[in-house]
């Protein structure tokens, strides 16, 4: 985990740098907001104990929601942008037998874009995000689950933030307006505790594909 924060800094600290010399040649900043629907949505949980794998690991269904976002980029050589981006993803559950888990995240990342050169009218691109999930979890359905079904004293789920990345594609149909796909995946740890049973770290991952309407300006 802490390799990841170190690479995530490393980026932030270079495009910020960089920034203020692509700032001195006008090229001015390309702010970007974007609303979507997160679909085909699949979250993955692997515990330690073999107990509490078989009851609530492996992968299951996320429900469909809403993200939120906005994004400033930067001309960076021959049709590419870098920049900085930050994502809301409106809370959705995941469905489970032994109780629903609310799942949202706040998302900053690193943003790399190519724009396909093209004489249309039409735009594509193409584009790779790299940052940091910090997860926002709504446990209490399966605390309480646990407590009635298996007696289980005080449970408690902690998440912590994990690795980010995305890949997509995009079109702007006119210089403002857009739309986008995106695959991503966020990784993050949790541990669970309780009074009575052993505590568990638990590895999670979270994918889903992203529709979003863009607008640009600057």
């Amino acid at each position: 985990m802490k390799k990841v924060r170190f690479v995530v800094l490393i980026f932030c600290v270079l495009l910020l740098a960089t920034s203020g010399a692509f700032a001195k040649d006008n090229m001015g900043i390309k702010y970007t907001l974007l609303g979507g629907i997160d679909v085909v949505g699949e979250a993955e949980a692997e515990f330690d104990n073999d107990v509490l794998d078989d009851l609530l690991g492996g992968d299951e269904d996320v429900d469909p929601g809403l993200t939120i976002g906005i994004e400033g980029a930067l001309p960076f050589g021959e049709g590419f942008e870098v920049g900085l981006g930050f994502r809301y993803l409106i809370p959705r559950d995941i469905d489970q037998d032994e109780g629903a888990v609310g799942v949202s995240a706040i998302i900053p990342y690193l943003l790399l874009q190519y724009n396909i050169p093209v004489e249309d009218d039409i735009a594509p691109y193409l584009v790779i995000h790299l940052g940091y999930g910090v997860p926002l979890l709504d446990t209490s359905d399966q605390e309480e689950s646990l407590e009635d079904d298996y007696t289980v004293s005080n449970p408690s789920f902690d998440a912590t933030p994990g690795f980010h990345y995305g890949i997509g594609a995009g079109l702007y149909f006119t210089e403002k307006v857009g739309l986008q796909f995106l695959y991503s995946v966020s990784h993050f740890d949790t541990e669970f505790t309780s009074d009575n049973w052993p505590s568990d770290d638990i590895d999670n991952k979270y994918s889903r594909l992203t529709i979003a309407v863009t607008y640009s300006f600057n």
